[in-house]
């Protein structure tokens, strides 16, 4: 199809790229990821808005969907869930109850959005890969009319053993550190360390979560004695890995194991 030069001169000055976040996102889960994309599906998958590097994370997870037969979509205009809203009410009470009433209201938009989206192409179920969308997702959309999962909750019902001669660190990731749904992150974390022990020959040390990713990734990977550092969260996958220093360990998200752990059955 031919471009439009105006309209094209109007998203480059609008956005400073012809192809605006959604465009980009798109490409990249379907031709880079080779991911379903607003396909009818029992599950929608949610990736989070985080930057689109952070989303290599995601390929793995996808990887397992396929070796699954997973009935699953992503949407191509996944709405942002408002957690950086809700984490700044948790550090910094609104002004006002009103102010605090329209922070909600508006979260829970966000998340109607993406159900409404979600249940177009017949999904009941929504899926979080971000651990910080998972945290909002359960304080805000539990009465949505849909079910809400982790994606390490998922992998629970279906992947059931797998073999791995390996030693590694084990780094749960530092969202408890924000407190914003415990019960979500004891779930996510509980869920991960199963998934890990079902692995036969995979041993390791557990680094503490108790230190912020974003904050001293030195000392999270100082605290490492292996090569090979695993996070079952994608947010601190992202960090780790922006943060690594020749000679760091590895950084593996927990779906790259399962992964390997699978094909050396």
């Amino acid at each position: 199809m031919p471009i439009d030069s105006a309209a094209a001169l109007g998203k480059i000055q609008r956005l400073g790229s012809y192809i605006d976040h959604y465009e980009q996102r798109e490409r990249l889960l379907r031709s880079g990821l080779g991911a379903n994309v607003d396909k009818r599906a029992e599950y929608a998958v949610m990736t989070g808005c985080n930057p689109l590097f952070s989303l290599t994370a995601v390929r793995s997870f996808i990887d397992l969907l396929h070796y699954f037969n997973g009935n699953y979509t992503f949407l191509a205009k996944e709405v942002c869930c408002g957690r950086p809203i809700a984490e700044g009410m948790f550090y910094k009470e609104p002004a006002s109850a009103s102010e605090r009433l329209k922070y909600d209201d508006f979260i829970r938009e966000s998340l109607l959005r993406n159900v409404i989206q979600a249940k177009e192409l017949g999904a009941g179920t929504i899926i979080n890969v971000c651990p910080g969308c998972d945290m909002t997702w359960h304080l805000y959309g539990k009465n949505l009319g849909i079910d809400i999962i982790y994606y390490t909750e998922f992998l629970l019902g279906v992947f059931k053993n797998g073999r791995l001669e390996k030693e590694v660190d084990f780094y749960e990731g530092c969202h408890k550190l924000h407190k914003l749904s415990p019960e979500s992150l004891n779930r996510a974390t509980t869920a991960a360390k199963e998934l890990l022990s079902r692995i036969s020959g995979l041993g390791g040390h557990e680094v503490s979560s108790e230190r912020c990713c974003r904050i001293v990734p030195e000392e999270i990977f100082a605290d490492c004695q292996t090569d090979t550092l695993v996070t079952p969260s994608q947010c601190c996958y992202s960090i780790l890995m922006t943060a690594r220093q020749r000679g760091s360990p590895k950084v593996k998200f927990l779906a790259e194991v399962l992964l390997e752990a699978l094909q050396n059955k």
